[in-house]
């Protein structure tokens, strides 16, 4: 990433009124360049807001629609649709350029925070760090990291180019860095009691969330920990249960026994790790719309634009059931009216989809993201707050880690877990309720009464993911962790070879910007191309990757069965007029009527090489005979075929493990099977594993 001091300070925060005190954040948040002086605390406040900003933001469009909650309907803005997976280079390249300048504040801040000798202070820092950068990494995969901040470090304008960080590498940095919060709010705890400093809080007005509160930094803190530990824990387990942490000063740990540890803490309300307590915990970031310098990203979107994102039924329909009394306390909240349209959609449908559903008086009776107009219970548009972090988020967590084995609770604990999890989640949002209440009651009793233990982990999932409804890109994230919720991807106008992008892109500003290091990383990891399709680390294990097929199996399912019915009286006119004579077997192919092409990121091709880096690609399948059902298989264990059988043109997702060993590997064999047919092979191969040297090029002096 090759970054200008100008740019990546561009949207910081800090301001020469700010040499003492947060008493100006007005003037704060507008000014564009930063004082290196700036006390510690003063970077709090923009972090906070400027982060949320970016976030929520691509909430309201990105996240919404890929997670289907939403859909939107307004072509004259784009033709590319997120909900197709059809997504611009500038919302690819937003959370990218809107992240960055935070974590080069959060780093600043660091600095400033050790320089003042201030052990609160530090801890903040580490979180906002590691709050910021997990949001990035998590979204495009390996990227610069361990010398991306330095720029912020250095006073003048010069370019500084750095490489792209192993995504497995960072996450032990980040866990290290939580490690370390933790311990400086000890520390600043110890010299507070020792009469050392006077106290541990700082300035209100320098933190809009906590009012300085460091107790409750803490706990966030210790949150966000486990959030990120949740999110390693099944490809670690997968790999042998051990989080390597070579590289920092932290020893290997197992990341499933920590979660166990915090639960613990959670659950006695003592120990090492306090974690949040309550909804009062809550990260929530204040917004205004009277203060400019606190309006939300959607203070001047017209009444047009908001209106055209409109309800996806797959979350209406999770959400609302007039047949079985369901009526989630939430709904109103996200949207006005309970119907949702179809996502993926051909846009000639979709209008015809909306013309269809208009009531005698000519409106509409689908439901749009609610401004705060009359009649309506939310306001999304100008809200007061948005959620960084919520408490619920902490009982959904250790709810699936009780029903995977993770923690030494019981399936009813489990299940306590859940709805007290739903329940808070309820709360968060419609604070008119209480947990006693009728209408709540009613809608715990149908979760309570649809949940067992051989479906619990989908229905906390679900109902999890129904609880992120704009809370960064956690459901995204959820959803490649572990195929839930099960969501269609496959719909009539969905690109990205009907996969629900992995990761997003790189800006595609970086090939030029940062060539040497960019294209490592395409050729590292990413197979050459920056798509859409690749797992991040964590999002690559085998459950994962089957549980997002089903998104894909199960509609494929629902086509052929409404196919079957239609031809059904077709099909018995054949059979009793031609009963009495053989019917051919049609599960296979002669070799001669089969033709068969293989397609790698849009190019046909005869082999597939890859380096020694573990990967997961999309491999396009094309036939000649539309009828034809087919498999491929693989002879190599490092080289799997994931994917279900398949009619006609389609494809299959081919996950290559790392090669550690420095010899080339034999090459794999696929082979296509349509039936008794066996053929149409194609060669996998994958190069050993090489040193390589990073030729770094610092700007000013190093340590």
């Amino acid at each position: 990433m090759t970054v200008n001091m100008n740019r990546i300070f561009r949207y910081v925060a800090a301001a020469a009124i700010l040499l003492t005190a947060c008493s100006k954040f007005d003037d704060m948040n507008k000014n564009p360049y930063a004082l290196y002086d700036a006390p510690a605390e003063s970077f709090v406040q923009p972090i906070l807001y400027n982060t949320e900003y970016t976030l929520v933001s691509r909430s309201y469009d990105l996240l919404s629609e890929l997670m289907q909650y939403s859909v939107n309907y307004n072509t004259e803005v784009t033709s590319q649709m997120n909900y197709n997976y059809s997504i611009t280079e500038s919302v690819d390249a937003s959370i990218w350029l809107g992240l960055y300048p935070q974590a080069g504040n959060a780093e600043y801040m660091l600095h400033q925070a050790e320089k003042e000798d201030n052990p609160a202070m530090k801890g903040v820092a580490l979180i906002l760090k590691t709050l910021v950068m997990s949001n990035i990494v998590d979204a495009y995969g390996n990227v610069p990291y361990f010398d991306a901040l330095k720029i912020a470090l250095q006073k003048d304008t010069l370019n500084y180019t750095t490489r792209y960080d192993d995504m497995k590498l960072i996450y032990a940095d980040m866990f290290a860095l939580l490690e370390d919060a933790n311990a400086a709010f000890v520390k600043a705890e110890e010299l507070k009691n020792s009469g050392e400093i006077p106290q541990t809080d700082f300035s209100a007005l320098c933190d809009y969330m906590y009012e300085g509160n460091v107790e409750k930094w803490r706990r966030l803190g210790n949150s966000l920990y486990l959030r990120l530990l949740m999110r390693a824990a099944m490809k670690v387990e997968e790999e042998g249960g051990v989080m390597d942490m070579s590289g920092t000063e932290h020893p290997d740990f197992s990341i499933v026994n920590k979660i166990a540890e915090l639960y613990d803490c959670f659950n006695s309300g003592s120990g090492d790790y306090p974690l949040m307590r309550d909804r009062k915990d809550a990260a929530v970031v204040g917004f205004s719309n009277s203060n400019s310098a606190l309006y939300t990203p959607f203070y001047a979107v017209t009444s047009g634009n908001w209106n055209s994102v409109i309800a996806c039924e797959t979350l209406v329909n999770e959400m609302y059931n007039a047949k079985k009394g369901l009526a989630d306390p939430r709904y109103y909240y996200y949207f006005t009216k309970p119907l949702g349209a179809p996502t993926q959609l051909f846009k000639s449908n979709l209008d015809a989809f909306l013309a269809k559903n208009v009531s005698a008086a000519g409106n509409s009776k689908v439901g749009r993201y609610p401004n705060g107009n009359s009649g309506q219970i939310g306001n999304l548009k100008n809200a007061d707050h948005y959620a960084l972090m919520n408490y619920s988020e902490l009982l959904f967590i250790f709810a699936e880690a009780g029903q995977r084995g993770w923690l030494n609770i019981s399936y009813p604990v489990v299940k306590k877990l859940y709805l007290e999890a739903v329940t808070e989640s309820a709360l968060e949002w419609n604070t008119t309720e209480s947990a006693g209440s009728e209408d709540m009651t009613k809608f715990i009793g149908i979760l309570s009464d649809e949940i067992e233990a051989d479906n619990a982990l989908e229905k906390i999932l679900t109902q999890k993911w129904v609880s992120m409804f704009w809370v960064g890109i956690e459901s995204w994230c959820d959803y490649r962790r572990t195929g839930y919720p099960v969501l269609k991807t496959n719909g009539e106008a969905a690109d990205n070879n009907y996969i629900l992008p992995t990761r997003l892109r790189y800006p595609a500003d970086e090939k030029y910007r940062n060539p040497v290091t960019y294209q490592e990383a395409l050729h590292n990891w990413l197979g050459g191309t920056n798509n859409m399709r690749t797992d991040v680390w964590w999002a690559s294990t085998a459950e994962s990757r089957n549980t997002r097929l089903r998104g894909r199996k199960e509609l494929k399912n629902m086509r052929f069965m409404k196919q079957y019915i239609r031809l059904l009286p077709l099909l018995l006119s054949v059979f009793i007029a031609g009963c009495s004579e053989e019917q051919p077997d049609d599960t296979g192919e002669d070799v001669k009527s089969i033709e068969v092409s293989y397609f790698y990121d849009g190019a046909e091709v005869k082999a597939l090489p890859f380096n020694s880096s573990s990967r997961s690609v999309r491999v396009d399948v094309k036939v000649n005979n539309q009828d034809s059902w087919w498999n491929v298989e693989s002879d190599a264990s490092w080289c799997k075929v994931f994917d279900e059988q398949h009619r006609g043109d389609g494809g299959f997702t081919l996950n290559i493990l790392a090669n550690d060993d420095y010899s080339d590997r034999e090459p794999a064999t696929l082979t296509f099977v349509s039936g008794e047919f066996r053929g149409y092979t194609m060669q996998v191969s994958q190069t050993g594993n090489v040193f390589i040297v990073n030729k770094l090029f610092a700007v000013g002096p190093r340590s």
